[in-house]
């Protein structure tokens, strides 16, 4: 292929449930400046019409696959399968690029290709309809025409891109077994934890995307329970290294960060086993020390004290006192 030759891109698009924001988003899609590109929709099990708005649109770069529900890991994972290109792009159905999103990403595999993931910064659009921008570090602020990226240093003070901007290296994404399958929360950063432990990753510290938070079927309505695969993902890639690695400081911090944060799920659910994993992972972690000390002996306050303190005080916020739908963060 000759370098002034189109570069023709697979968009993947898992859909479940996204009536009222799918149409935006493949709009998004085919309004790209880059044109040469193929969109496919992975319907995974909607009940709501939400296929049959894609069916309407009459783009023949647009395909549709059908599939029972199996989850957005799954249905990321049927995508990257039927993909026509080795460069991949994601976007959910409730988010949207910007019209430059493939030409930005394009432009960083240009200069970075011995990258296998290029990502952008997003802005996130809440429930009133305002758009906040990620809170990066200066360093890689200073960088506006693309770096190669030290990713658990940056994801630290906030994740640099999620699943709604960036493009991957098709290769690398079956190396690393694609996406978990059985995972419904924080897919994406679990296979962005894997791909950044064994691969470099260029980014662009500009908005290309809009990740909608006030999107239905939305994750941040659930209380979720049960323990992240993170430090499992890094262990095994130690392995693979045959005892050449080592966790980098960085490294932990950012696992750290990511487990603590399910202590007060698990705390609420009654999840002690899950907590008891966190809390043995992360004791030993600077900064993290006291912290999981205190949890360790929380932990054993019995759950329904939990709950009645939990919803005594809600109430008295003048706030529903009902805790939230529980559900695991693995499929069962």
């Amino acid at each position: 292929m000759k370098s002034s030759d189109p570069v023709m891109i697979s968009v993947v698009m898992p859909l479940y449930n996204k009536a009222r924001h799918v149409q935006r988003a493949v709009h998004s899609v085919l309004r790209q400046t880059h044109a040469d590109f193929e969109l496919i929709v992975v319907d995974d099990g909607s009940t709501d019409g939400s296929g049959d708005i894609v069916r309407k649109i009459l783009d023949s770069r647009v395909r549709m696959i059908t599939q029972a529900n199996a989850g957005p890991s799954a249905a990321r994972n049927r995508g990257v399968e039927e993909a026509g290109s080795e460069l991949i792009a994601f976007l959910d159905a409730d988010d949207e690029w910007f019209e430059d999103f493939l030409e930005t990403v394009l432009a960083l595999h240009g200069k970075f290709p011995q990258a296998a993931v290029w990502g952008t910064a997003y802005v996130m659009m809440d429930h009133h309809g305002e758009l906040m921008s990620l809170q990066l570090d200066a360093n890689v602020l200073a960088e506006t025409d693309g770096l190669i990226l030290d990713y658990f240093e940056t994801a630290v003070h906030g994740q640099p891109f999620n699943a709604s901007s960036m493009m991957v290296q098709k290769e690398a994404l079956m190396r690393i077994g694609g996406f978990t399958a059985n995972l419904v929360l924080l897919e994406d950063t679990d296979t962005l934890l894997r791909l950044a432990l064994r691969f470099p990753m260029a980014y662009k510290p500009v908005a290309k995307a809009i990740y909608h938070m006030e999107a239905e079927n939305r994750s941040s309505q659930w209380l979720y329970s049960g323990n992240f695969p993170f430090f499992e993902s890094a262990r095994a890639f130690l392995s693979e290294c045959g005892g050449n690695c080592e966790m980098s400081e960085d490294l932990k911090q950012y696992l750290a960060l990511l487990q603590v944060r399910m202590l007060y799920h698990n705390w609420l659910s009654g999840d002690r086993m899950s907590m008891k994993q966190i809390i043995r992972d992360c004791q030993n972690i600077k900064g993290y020390r006291l912290s999981c000390f205190l949890w360790s002996l929380i932990a054993w306050i019995p759950n329904p004290i939990v709950i009645y303190s939990w919803s005594l005080l809600s109430s008295l916020r003048g706030r529903d006192g009902r805790l939230p739908n529980i559900r695991n963060i693995y499929r069962k």
